[in-house]
């Protein structure tokens, strides 16, 4: 009977099987299991400038093969070779961009395919393990190879196990070297045979996930028939509809001894008293979800008493038609959802003037509901654009606080150069200018701007282990958004990202950096049985079938 072993490695599990007596890699591929996104990563208004590493497609080869056949990219620092006519090249992915080349010349007719560069398995009985060490997402790692392979790739060490005819302090391993094998001065190898428990018939049967609830560890689960999991394995149980980002609704379901036992109540909303909102690019709103405090990117259920507010995506180029604030109340939104129309600068249709803005010497943000906010002593232009030939347009100013000059000159915007515009210009800007500024055309249509005067910046975040923090603005003004990563071999447990409010504080707390598991074992085959020692780094899962087999 085939015994096969999974182990745990970097989240990832690796399929290993029985050989000899101990247990090995099927090959150097470190196949990922598909993992559940199950906080998909937040916009909050400002793109995300977090430094993203980029990964290497692996192009087809019209001659020569890739150690790894089915492998189609490679993460930022990982290696891979390229078996090439007569020798192994290392090729390695950094930042997007393959080197060296992949690129393998095609040999003449005459020349025959040949093994020089790599190194045949010895012919030799005596009993050894086979590694060699590779990249992967930037770790050196160590990457047990199957000695029944009939060759190795260039920097294979065998390692010779420790026997009566050996001792500790002989040469004993070799290392492919340009296609030879070239002596390693290493001692013996002590092979601690590693005992895996047997299968476990304690199988977990398939739990009864409530309607509210879902499961966000397994991808598509309700999609399973019938799947089974073996003893300890942990299903991670949350609400179906969003909740407040601080009630933190997520309840732990093990498997102990077929049964499933629950860390505590879970208390979730009933599914009638949700409201489901879907993005439509066509309306061209941003959306912000007051309880969740973060903007709403896919679509999504919320509960009964949840708040949305839309502004347009387009600052002051669109005109929101709608109720900017829509409320979940008893499954129905409060009012039909908004949308915006762009504005015509030209005023061909007799429609409400664009506003265009410029700052200099500060920074500003606008926020959910769609206000300009600028920091103290900075200088801000509003432009009002319509054709002057058409009328005087006025500025009217909710603010009594002093007097501002205006005049006319010519603005540039997308698709269309040298408009008029008439120019509103507040110099030093305090907090008593704050308030509505208005353009108001000769036919009565108006445009309006809500401008805030505020200093408020948001304090750094407390030092969390492995946690790494990228900020869209280095003074963290209001509108500056946080995006947290971990170090590798990490996950982010909490937000991914936080955003400065006007009230100076911070959208979300600082996230916790987990290490990470493999996901739950699934077992869809009935007559399949798994036993798994651990889902963290190293842990192994042995596969077998019940006794008739």
């Amino acid at each position: 009977m085939r015994n096969l072993v999974r182990s745990c490695s970097r989240g990832m599990w690796l399929n290993m099987e029985m050989a000899h007596g101990w247990y090995v890699y099927e090959d150097i591929a470190l196949k990922a299991m598909t993992s559940l996104n199950a906080i998909k990563e937040d916009s909050l208004a400002l793109s995300d400038t977090a430094d993203r590493v980029e990964r290497c497609e692996l192009p087809i080869l019209r001659e020569g093969k890739y150690s790894v056949p089915e492998k189609r990219e490679l993460q930022h620092n990982e290696q891979i070779d390229l078996q090439c006519n007569r020798k192994s090249i290392q090729l390695t992915c950094r930042f997007g961009d393959i080197q060296p080349k992949p690129i393998c010349p095609i040999r003449k007719a005459h020349e025959q395919h040949s093994l020089t560069m790599l190194c045949r398995r010895p012919s030799d009985n005596e009993p050894f393990i086979v590694y060699r060490t590779t990249v992967v997402g930037g770790v050196s790692t160590r990457v047990e190879l199957s000695p029944r392979q009939e060759a190795f790739p260039n920097g294979t060490i065998i390692h010779y196990e420790c026997t009566p005819n050996n001792t500790l302090y002989e040469a004993n391993a070799i290392e492919c070297n340009n296609g030879e094998w070239v002596t390693r001065l290493l001692p013996c190898v002590v092979t601690q045979k590693q005992r895996y428990p047997p299968p476990d018939g304690r199988i977990c049967a398939t739990p009864h996930i409530n309607s509210s609830h879902v499961v966000l560890n397994i991808e598509n689960f309700a999609a399973l028939k019938k799947p089974r999991f073996p003893h300890g394995t942990v299903l991670k149980i949350g609400c179906a509809v969003a909740h407040a980002a601080g009630e933190d609704q997520l309840v732990d379901l093990r498997c102990r001894r077929s049964k499933w036992h629950a860390s505590r109540e879970l208390q979730c909303r009933s599914g009638v008293e949700y409201c489901e909102y879907r993005m439509d690019e066509r309306t061209h709103v941003h959306v912000f979800s007051m309880k969740l405090k973060q903007q709403i990117t896919f679509n999504q259920k919320f509960s009964d008493g949840s708040d949305l507010i839309f502004s347009c995506v387009d600052f002051g180029m669109q005109q929101l038609r709608g109720n900017a604030v829509v409320t979940c109340r008893n499954g129905h939104w409060s009012s039909k959802l908004p949308k915006c129309l762009p504005l015509d600068p030209l005023n061909r249709y007799d429609g409400a003037p664009p506003i265009k803005f410029k700052l200099e010497y500060g920074s500003h943000a606008v926020t959910p509901l769609g206000e300009l906010i600028i920091n103290s002593s900075s200088t801000l232009h509003l432009y009002c654009l319509f054709p002057r030939k058409k009328g005087q347009p006025i500025w009217e100013i909710s603010s009594t606080y002093r007097n501002y000059p205006r005049s006319w000159t010519k603005f540039t915007v997308p698709q269309v150069q040298d408009v008029d515009a008439y120019e509103l210009t507040i110099s030093a800007a305090q907090p008593e200018d704050g308030g509505f500024f208005h353009c108001v055309l000769p036919n009565g249509r108006r445009n309006t701007l809500k401008i805030m005067v505020k200093d408020n910046t948001c304090e750094q975040f407390k030092n969390v282990s492995n946690l790494r923090v990228f900020f869209t603005s280095r003074y963290h003004y209001i509108g500056t958004i946080a995006q947290f990563s971990c170090a590798n071999g990490y996950r982010v447990d909490g937000a991914h990202s936080a955003m400065c409010l006007p009230s100076g504080k911070w959208s979300h707390n600082a996230p916790k950096c987990r290490a990470l598991q493999c996901p739950p074992i699934v077992l869809t085959d009935p007559a399949l049985l798994a036993s798994v020692t651990s889902y963290k780094h190293g842990g192994m899962v042995h596969f077998s079938c019940v006794p008739t087999y």
